[in-house]
């Protein structure tokens, strides 16, 4: 396995990851990895910014089949009703020869998909008080589409 460290770039929003073997790819402000060489596993880790800092493990050869994710969505707090609930994206690697993928959101209770609940930020409603609140993620790129879900949390009243 090889590290790679991000550093951020000067001048702008986004952080490039470089490696030793010719191996760089950029972390955007919508929290997605641009894979621009490299083939071999190795360990990513971002140091910023705070909200992605980790390590990851990241298998280059995956892309054929798709986007990957390295970390899965996050809530932005306990869900509670009526409070607007905001996802954090998950971050993701994807072929850097390709453009950015689109991705979707879909919030599920209980692990049931609700109705036109498909955006960034999610209020939940009484009816869903005591269940488990989640929102699954989905980035289709050039080889497929992928989904990742964030940690259930259950809705507070």
């Amino acid at each position: 396995m090889e590290t790679i460290d991000a550093k951020k770039l000067l001048g702008g929003s986004s952080y490039l990851l470089m490696g030793q073997a010719g191996l760089s790819f950029a972390v955007t402000t919508r929290n997605t990895a641009l894979l621009s060489a490299g083939d071999a596993p190795l360990l990513v880790t971002v140091l910023a910014p705070l909200a992605y800092a980790g390590t990851y493990p990241f298998d280059p050869a995956a892309l054929a089949s798709g986007p990957v994710f390295l970390r899965p969505p996050e809530l932005s707090g306990p869900p509670v009703v009526d409070v607007p609930l905001e996802v954090r994206p998950a971050l993701w690697a994807y072929d850097g020869a390709a453009t950015e993928p689109p991705r979707a959101w879909q919030w599920q209770s209980d692990g049931v998909d609700i109705p036109g609940a498909t955006g960034q930020v999610f209020t939940p409603q009484l009816d869903h008080a005591g269940t488990l609140l989640r929102v699954v993620e989905t980035v289709t790129g050039a080889g497929g589409a992928a989904t990742i879900a964030s940690a259930s949390a259950t809705v507070g009243s």
